[in-house]
């Protein structure tokens, strides 16, 4: 406090600082009363800081006040919805932000929408509308990925698995979660976009991102009451992400899911790799005994235990591979325990019944690893692809002047193992080649090269291979399919287990 004595000799004592009463409102009733661990309020000026007193004889004192931009007041006894005095210095504030932390782990922020005045040795009331601040990235459909382009407030649906539409592959298993409590971050790689915690209330997971970012990606697994996981998700950041309309009608994705940049040669630009069927992503490459920093863009452990459908959603960290079912020696091609009575086709398209049914259409499916309004291609949509013009420019494949295919390698299903192609650009297609037994499962698998173009049949559902995605609603394919004259090299009966190990 501040007093100077006036003619008369009494003091008139007045606050050197401001008083506000900030009042947050939750956009979910349920959380009123939730316990604060922190509430903070922050300007583009000097909001705080040591106080100082200039007083010269006859005039009033001037009171200056430091340059703290932020204020934070511990929420100790401090419950969620009710007001929060914090005190501040007196101005004219602009860019004003208030961020408030739960114990729960929850966080919100929200930026004022006006200046905010207070006056020296006074009060007012800050109002915090929270409600429906957050951009909806499953309004338009539920995916297992989602993509964001610029910083925000963003959430999605935690409610369903995926798109919510289960196949054969599902095992039974419906498109609904229910028993959700908490959200685990579970690997992140890139730039750490995400500003405090990523949270779940209401059947929905929330989280703010830092006010600038370039790319990056969080991987987060939705909890039950025992800490188990009850389905994962991909947030992908990336400023340049973008569709790629060929002149052929198709629109593609300018980059593999998870790629940090669309050119070759920069970290990052082959994106995450998928084993086939599955909707979560796994590093490049795992070399035993290298740090941290070697393994982009992050750590996954590979693993010959039971790859069965309830483990891969269990541990959607760990890259299942070589499963040695009890009492047999070969090794299997599949991640997947599926007996060889049970012929799984429609992992990444519901439409699929059978082997090899090349011209079948797509239909994305609860595993589908693509954003909403994306899928994985299949095999006619990929040849479709393989008939435009291409260009072989800086180690990468550029279709039609414009969609770029950057060489990269396959992750093989040895435990730490990897295998590079030869300037190879591989992707996956949701087309099985043949279901056979476990041993023989395959998958059709197209290719660019510096001098060619194909589809492979060979590959094993195992590998780690990246994957373009093509936009549901793009344009039909002709009547009549060209004469494609590919390299389809690579008989699965010639491709044997040590090989691939």
């Amino acid at each position: 406090m501040v007093a100077i004595c006036d003619a008369n000799r009494n003091f008139a004592f007045r606050n050197a600082a401001s008083l506000l009463a900030l009042c947050p409102s939750a956009y979910d009733a349920s959380l009123l009363g939730e316990a604060l661990a922190s509430i903070s309020i922050s300007a583009q000026q000097g909001i705080a800081g040591t106080v100082s007193v200039i007083y010269e004889r006859g005039r009033e004192p001037v009171v200056e006040y430091g340059d703290a931009t932020t204020v934070t007041v511990s929420g100790a006894g401090m419950r969620f919805g009710d007001p929060v005095y914090v005190v501040v210095a007196p101005g004219h504030y602009t860019g004003v932000t208030v961020r408030i932390s739960l114990q729960n782990g929850m966080f919100f922020k929200t930026a004022l929408e006006e200046p905010l005045d207070v006056e020296r040795s006074h009060w007012a009331r800050v109002d915090v509308p929270l409600t429906d601040s957050f951009e909806h990235l499953s309004a338009d459909g539920t995916a297992n990925c989602y993509v964001i382009t610029g910083p925000g407030a963003y959430s999605f649906d935690a409610t369903v698995r995926g798109n919510g539409a289960p196949t054969s592959a599902s095992g039974g298993l419906e498109g609904a979660i229910e028993g959700g409590v908490a959200v685990s971050v579970y690997h992140s790689d890139g730039d750490d976009f995400i500003e405090g915690n990523v949270s779940f209330s209401g059947g929905r997971i929330f989280f703010y991102t830092k006010d600038s970012f370039s790319s990056g990606t969080k991987l987060v697994s939705l909890l039950d009451a025992y800490g188990q996981v009850l389905w994962s998700w991909q947030i992908w950041a990336n400023p340049d992400i973008r569709d790629v309309t060929l002149s052929n009608g198709q629109t593609w994705l300018n980059m593999n899911i998870g790629a940090h940049q669309e050119s070759f040669n920069n970290k990052g630009y082959n994106g995450y790799y998928y084993q086939w069927g599955r909707k979560d992503p796994f590093n490049q490459r795992y070399f035993e005994g290298s740090a941290a920093s070697d393994m982009e863009p992050f750590i996954s452990a590979a693993s010959r235990i039971d790859g069965s459908l309830e483990n891969s959603i269990l541990h959607p960290e760990t890259f299942y591979g070589s499963y040695h079912p009890q009492g047999v020696t070969e090794l299997t091609a599949d991640w997947s325990t599926y007996d060889d009575e049970v012929k799984v086709y429609d992992w990444w398209n519901a439409n699929i019944t059978g082997d090899d049914q090349t011209e079948v259409p797509g239909s994305k499916t609860m595993f589908d690893p693509c954003p909403a309004g994306y899928r994985v291609p299949t095999y006619a949509e990929v040849e479709y692809l393989l008939t435009m013009s291409s260009t072989w420019k800086n180690g990468a494949r550029v279709v039609d002047g414009k969609l770029v295919f950057p060489t990269t390698s396959y992750r093989a299903i040895g435990i730490y193992q990897e295998y590079w192609s030869s300037a190879r650009a591989f992707f996956w297609t949701s087309t099985p080649y043949e279901t056979g037994d476990r041993y023989t499962r395959r998958v059709y698998r197209p290719y660019y090269t510096s001098g060619s173009s194909g589809m492979n049949g060979n590959a094993v559902r195992a590998w780690g291979i990246p994957v373009r995605c093509i936009k549901d609603d793009s344009a039909t394919l002709p009547e009549t399919p060209p004469d494609y004259g590919h390299d389809y090299s690579g008989n699965p009966e010639d491709f044997e287990p040590e090989d691939w190990e």
